[in-house]
């Protein structure tokens, strides 16, 4: 699809006077979940290479680096034929259009109704891997929780039959209705895992965390049209807000909370450490 889209393209990209192009683009990008699927599948294929006889970090590094570099480059071409796609169809397509019926509607003035057919397959593939994984990991967590109580066979069972009911209300119900949560969850995962990378301490990713929540949960509860206005005019006032991005100056408040915290913690326990030798 995307490369007929690129050898022959519908139409000729508009000038876009849209405002805050690059927060739209990044707030849209919460809808796929990579990231929140990435920290629960992380674990899965941490798994997996140990299974498969990668026991060594090092290698367990190595493999996964090789995994990413194939992932990142596939998603590059992917989210980027999408753009380029998008562009070319500013002039033909109205704005109007739902999520799905644009992209529908660009498959098929790409490759007509046999591209409708093809984009399907594409969908339902990348839907199944994404589902599965998460589905196993689902089933995993809620056995363990209860100690293997309840059967891991009967929570994945439930869990297909409950995202199949959901799965059928449609994407733009589904995209309604997870914007606030992912508006008030995605900035403490976007933290986790750069604070993960980082291999930070334990105090300075809970006050982080604490921090970019403290912004986040309101930036949602606003989202699903539930405001406080006292507390909205003071988040208005936090530098990025006017962006979406309140949350940033809490978090690296919190964070350098919890530097000092271990700071303190450390001068104490230096301190308690040489009178102890003295003695």
């Amino acid at each position: 699809i995307i490369a007929k889209g690129v050898i022959d393209p519908i139409g000729t990209p508009i000038q876009n006077h849209s405002e805050n192009l690059f927060s739209t683009g990044f707030f849209g990008g919460y809808q796929t979940m990579d990231a929140l699927g990435s920290v629960m599948l992380g674990g899965i294929i941490t798994a997996s290479l140990i299974q498969k006889g990668w026991h060594n970090k090092l290698d367990q590094r190595r493999v996964a680096s090789i995994a990413i570099l194939v992932a990142g480059l596939g998603l590059a071409l992917v989210y980027g034929g999408l753009l380029y796609l998008g562009s070319t169809s500013s002039s033909i397509l109205t704005a109007e259009l739902s999520r799905t019926q644009l992209t529908i509607s660009i498959v098929e003035l790409i490759l007509g109704n046999i591209g409708k057919v093809i984009l399907g397959i594409c969908v339902a593939f990348a839907c199944l891997t994404t589902s599965v994984g998460l589905t196993a990991t689902v089933g995993d967590f809620y056995a363990n929780l209860t100690d293997n109580k309840i059967n891991y066979k009967w929570i994945v069972t439930f869990t297909c039959f409950v995202c199949a009911f959901i799965a059928n209300i449609g994407v733009d119900a589904i995209v309604t209705i997870a914007t606030p949560l992912l508006i008030a969850i995605y900035p403490l995962t976007i933290i986790l895992i750069i604070l993960n990378l980082s291999n930070t301490s334990v105090s300075i990713t809970r006050a982080s965390v604490i921090g970019a929540l403290s912004v986040s949960i309101f930036d949602g509860l606003n989202a699903a049209g539930i405001t406080f206005p006292a507390v909205w005019r003071i988040i208005e006032t936090l530098p990025f807000a006017n962006e979406g991005f309140a949350w940033i100056l809490p978090t690296l408040i919190g964070g350098t909370i919890g530097l000092l915290i271990d700071l303190i913690h450390n001068i104490s326990k230096t301190k308690k450490h040489k009178a102890i030798k003295s003695v």
